[in-house]
């Protein structure tokens, strides 16, 4: 939101002098490519030394009809990169913690769950053996029981 108002309010500053700004179609482009820190000082020179001085690329040379300098405009570009970059840095650093912050929650459960199958894995183990010695100490019981009537 603060970026938008202070886009349109640049837009209403520099429209006289450059139609980079004129153009609202155009602007979101160079919005993005500035945010983005792609190309902005061939943006900042055009409008410090003039579009007949520097010009544009392509289809928009056309568009330098009325060319003017503005050595003020540096301001709007390092504040508004400043401004941009700060938010998309901190958009990038949300979603790195956000993604982080799921990858620990799911080691977690995958240690939990690893944990959870070694004790199941323990209890049967430990069930089987008490399984066998109950069988031997029947077995042993019964042979006892031999020996016994084998005495008498």
């Amino acid at each position: 939101m603060i970026l938008h108002l202070w886009r349109r309010w640049n837009i209403y500053v520099w429209q006289k002098r450059s139609h980079t700004f004129w153009l609202f179609s155009y602007f979101n482009a160079v919005f993005i490519s500035m945010v983005t820190l792609e190309g902005w000082a061939d943006l900042m020179n055009i409008q410090v030394y003039g579009c007949d001085r520097i010009g544009y690329d392509g289809a928009l040379a056309d568009f330098c009809q009325n060319p003017s300098t503005s050595p003020m405009s540096p301001l709007f570009f390092v504040s508004f990169i400043m401004l941009g970059a700060m938010i998309v840095i901190n958009l990038l650093v949300g979603v790195m913690i956000t993604s982080l912050e799921e990858a620990h929650q799911e080691q977690i459960a995958t240690k939990k769950e690893a944990a959870r199958s070694i004790i199941q894995e323990t209890e049967t183990n430990l069930e089987d053996k008490l399984e066998e010695l109950h069988a031997q100490l029947q077995q042993m019981q019964i042979n006892l029981e031999r020996i016994r009537q084998k005495q008498r």
